[in-house]
């Protein structure tokens, strides 16, 4: 399976985190003496799968990562022809979006995770309009209302803004295949800024190595401690540190601590 996925163009991050997530569940599944392996199975190996370490998890993140960890055992188990497949209902939009598809892999050329992935959102959010049979029946609106909701389980601007972009390339396709009209263009997505990653300011773990790097009784590191301090504790700003007065000190600090106490 990873031989095929590396044949399919996946990058090296990628096939070490899938052989990662076969390894962690392997020992809940006997993929060897059970015919068909079902859904239910799958989610069970999951959630009771082997863990290398532990550490806090928020729960929008553990969420996207179970998602993960099913589609790529399900992926695996198909592979195998071990995957007990359900005989669901055909969605009326299930030719467009197989449409699409075909449209990324042969006339686009992108890659099976890009594919992989823009079918999955596009997917995801024909399935939550429930009334939809058609794609002339959806709005902006829906497209707006299903962004918003994203927004709110917690999903960062970057993701908003990826999910966006695999929408409006949908509409797109089928705005040019007449299936729908003026959604395309009408889709906005969450502004990224250059440096949106960064961090606002130091942990105070990193502040108070900072602090406890000044251990010396020089009176550059005691000048420095007392400067690091004053900026991380007080929230001095770096002028008043420099021209200190009586006045900014006691408005800061703390009575029992201000300066002339």
């Amino acid at each position: 399976f990873l031989i095929h996925c590396s044949k399919q163009g996946y990058p090296l991050s990628s096939l070490k985190k899938i052989a990662w997530v076969l390894l962690s569940v392997s020992n809940k599944l006997d993929v060897a003496h059970s015919e068909r392996i079902s859904r239910s199975a799958v989610e069970y190996a999951v959630d009771h799968r082997a863990r290398v370490y532990k550490q806090p998890v928020l729960k929008t993140q553990s969420r996207k990562s179970r998602l993960y960890l099913i589609h790529v055992v399900t992926e695996w188990l198909r592979f195998s022809g071990a995957m007990e497949e359900l005989q669901e209902r055909r969605n009326p939009v299930t030719d467009n979006i197989q449409s699409y598809i075909k449209f990324m892999r042969y006339e686009r050329g992108l890659s099976p995770a890009t594919i992989s992935f823009r079918q999955s959102q596009v997917t995801h959010f024909l399935k939550s309009l429930k009334y939809a049979r058609s794609l002339k029946a959806i709005s902006i609106h829906d497209v707006d209302t299903y962004l918003a909701s994203r927004g709110r389980h917690g999903w960062s601007r970057r993701s908003l803004h990826t999910l966006s972009d695999a929408l409006r390339s949908f509409f797109r396709y089928a705005e040019s295949r007449a299936w729908t009209h003026g959604i395309a263009s009408a889709i906005n997505s969450p502004h990224i800024y250059e440096q949106e990653g960064l961090p606002l300011g130091p942990t105070w773990k990193e502040v108070k190595q900072v602090v406890d790097s000044f251990s010396s009784s020089r009176t550059s590191d005691i000048r420095d401690k007392a400067i690091v301090l004053l900026l991380a504790i007080y929230g001095l700003r770096a002028g008043e540190v420099r021209n200190p007065s009586c006045n900014s000190a006691q408005a800061t600090m703390h009575p029992a601590l201000s300066i002339g106490s």
